[in-house]
């Protein structure tokens, strides 16, 4: 499995409902949440055979024995063609802002969006003894400043002309 369509195993999340597998991407189910012994994770994984085992793990999710049955969080799913989790932030078709949720399983991502950050204006440097006169300062900026324009018009919503 690749790291960019997982995470870090978070206790609360998992126990609340969101999805979780082995990182080795195969599937892991807890029955035990809070075990009084060294690992406080009991449960099973299944096997590249299809064969159900038992599995401990500690409260992070780490399995010191087999690294690659250590537990890892799954994406609730995908939007713009990244992975959404619990805890991450987008924007609805209104522009109101919200993090995700555990009971967010089931949502239509089609209809979000990441949040998108503002263009930066373009750096200036000082001018040297040749370039002093406005005009040329004008001609030689121009392109990066209507780029700018440009760039924040479309941040904005509006279409830049």
């Amino acid at each position: 499995m690749k790291p960019e369509h997982y995470k870090e195993f978070d206790l609360n999340s998992a126990k609340a409902g969101a999805p979780y597998a082995q990182r080795n991407g195969l599937a892991a189910r807890i029955g035990i949440w809070d075990c009084t012994s060294l690992y406080s994770l009991v449960g099973t994984i299944m096997d590249k055979a299809g064969n159900e085992r038992a599995a401990q793990w500690k409260s992070d999710g780490v399995n010191p024995l087999y690294v690659s049955s250590s537990l890892v969080m799954l994406p609730l799913g995908y939007c713009e063609g990244r992975p959404v989790f619990v805890g991450d932030e987008l924007v609805d078709v209104c522009g109101t802002s919200f993090k995700i949720r555990v009971d967010a399983k089931y949502t239509r991502w089609d209809v979000y969006k990441w949040p998108r950050t503002a263009p930066v204006m373009p750096v200036f440097f000082a001018y040297s003894e040749q370039q002093k006169s406005v005009e040329y300062a004008l001609q030689y900026y121009r392109p990066n400043i209507e780029a700018y324009w440009k760039a924040l018009d479309e941040f904005n919503g509006s279409k830049a002309k």
